[in-house]
């Protein structure tokens, strides 16, 4: 239980510095902080520490997904993405795979290795 603990304390910590150096970044009203709290159910395994994806992980992704409907709005979703990723310790290899198991395209990448500016 407390490495739970520690790690949900961990992942608060991410999203409140990704809200403070984004407050100003919002997509269609939804903020960069907004955006990596509901993704929360996916970070277990992100981080490599589940083998499972919770399915969710897959549900919010879709949400979060829906509100970037713009190319401006997505770029801006997927720096969001990269910071926050970056700092959590996403796993690239388990960010490409989210796709493939949600049975869905995602058009912003949880990836942290991905070129933000090269996102339609």
């Amino acid at each position: 239980m407390t490495g739970k603990k520690n790690s949900l304390w961990g992942f608060g910590l991410v999203v409140f510095i990704v809200m403070m150096s984004s407050a100003s970044k919002t997509v269609h009203g939804f903020s960069c902080g907004e955006a990596v709290a509901a993704l929360q159910p996916c970070l277990p395994f992100l981080k490599g520490n589940s083998r499972y994806l919770n399915v969710l992980c897959c549900v919010d992704i879709r949400a979060v997904s829906d509100k970037a409907a713009t190319t401006e709005d997505r770029r801006n979703l997927c720096q969001c993405f990269k910071k926050a990723g970056t700092a959590a310790g996403v796993k690239p290899e388990k960010a490409r795979q989210i796709p493939k198991k949600c049975l869905m395209k995602v058009p912003v990448p949880l990836d942290p290795t991905v070129d933000c500016t090269k996102i339609p």
